[in-house]
């Protein structure tokens, strides 16, 4: 599904144009190692006259590195869009996982809502009973009615959230999705294809935000050497023929020389340009220190998210299964005359609750592993293995 996704969402596609782009921009520029040549003709006199022309043919000699560094730079910018590519694959692989995993929240939370509705039915017969023989009055059963109105509230709120759901996941993968994969039996089994602490700290700086922030350091490098070189005369070869007017007469005349060639646009200011773009080096080179340490932070924050879901989901387990045993000994009470009706909707309210938390952490359980993945760039490849031991099941 998630491979699907992938080869038809307009993110990725727009992606991968960029690195077309970027892979064209570099063919056009490697032209200018070639010779240049300008062409002027027409009437000599502007208007009307014998032809004249102005032909140069220029070639640079050395240029102090500056054609090769913003070479180099576009080839930075190349591998960064590259890159950007394997961001947008993973965040939308990420994207389409969320959908699934929130359309089957809905679906397993929309079971839990019916079993509490039937055990609700159960305890409202038990209330008209009781109301029938005169034991109660009508303030157990419009308790019971509070109930069910809570219930049916909860059933429409997973109804709008399972919508709005399957409508995320119908814009991702660009077409209706009808049929869904069932949700693992094992919710721990996903972490068994984590790396390790150690794996992690390695994958990190081939993770697509890591050498994103990379790339943009050569690309500062970069343009710091080219704006440092454009200040440097460079040497220029050209070769130029002319038919021209002089005194009334059109004359011929050919040169070739060797020349220096400089530009100061901005005056006596333009030396500082390589300061400017100097310190836009070291900053990238800070931000990619940055992104390296955010990753780490991030990754062990889920880590350690997981481990205390797994102790949340274990304790959960036993209060939902204290709230059951409690419920059982309130209806043998309660045919004695030892317990209320409210205690029992307390109870079950209780119940019904852990049960969603319960849920919650579940699917948790399930969405960390892969938003770890999808941060690393690595989302595929555990997709990829999950299969493989599906089918090896």
């Amino acid at each position: 599904m998630v491979h699907y996704g992938l080869t038809l969402n307009p993110r990725v596609r727009s992606a991968v144009a960029e690195i077309q782009q970027a892979e064209k921009t570099i063919d056009v520029n490697e032209g200018r190692f070639w010779p240049s040549l300008d062409l002027t003709a027409g009437p000599a006199d502007g208007i009307s006259g014998a032809f004249a022309y102005n032909i140069t043919l220029s070639y640079t000699l050395y240029d102090w590195g500056a054609l090769d560094s913003e070479l180099e730079g576009m080839n930075a910018e190349a591998r960064k869009a590259l890159h950007k590519l394997r961001q947008v694959r993973a965040e939308v692989g990420i994207e389409i996982i969320e959908a699934y995993l929130d359309i089957m929240l809905a679906q397993q939370r929309q079971a839990i809502i019916q079993e509490h509705q039937r055990r609700i039915a159960r305890v409202e017969r038990m209330a008209e009973i009781r109301a029938a023989g005169g034991y109660s009055d009508r303030a157990e059963l419009n308790r019971v009615l509070q109930a069910r109105y809570y219930n049916e509230q909860q059933r429409q709120m997973t109804d709008g959230d399972q919508q709005q759901a399957r409508l995320r996941l119908r814009m991702l993968m660009q077409r209706p999705v009808t049929a869904l994969p069932p949700l693992p039996a094992n919710y721990t089994q996903l972490q068994n294809l984590l790396p390790s602490t150690q794996q992690q700290t390695q994958l990190i700086p081939r993770s697509p935000q890591y050498m994103q922030a990379q790339e943009e350091v050569h690309i500062a490098h970069s343009q710091a050497e080219r704006v440092k070189a454009a200040q440097l005369p460079r040497v220029v070869l050209e070769a130029s023929s002319q038919r021209r007017d002089i005194g009334g007469e059109l004359t011929r005349d050919s040169a070739v020389a060797v020349r220096f060639k400089a530009s100061f646009n901005q005056g006596l200011a333009s030396f500082d340009m390589d300061d400017i773009e100097r310190l836009r080096a070291e900053a990238a080179q800070w931000d990619l220190q940055f992104t390296q340490l955010d990753i780490e932070r991030n990754l062990n924050m889920q880590r350690e998210s997981l481990r205390n879901l797994s102790q949340q989901r274990q304790s959960l387990e036993q209060q939902v299964n204290a709230a059951t045993a409690l419920l059982s000994a309130y209806q043998d009470q309660f045919r004695a005359g030892l317990t209320t009706v409210e205690e029992i909707l307390t109870t079950e309210r209780e119940r019904f609750e852990l049960l969603s938390q319960h849920l919650n952490v579940s699917i948790e359980l399930l969405r960390i592993p892969y938003r770890m993945s999808s941060e690393l760039g690595i989302l595929e490849s555990v997709l990829a293995a999950q299969s493989n031991e599906a089918h090896n099941l």
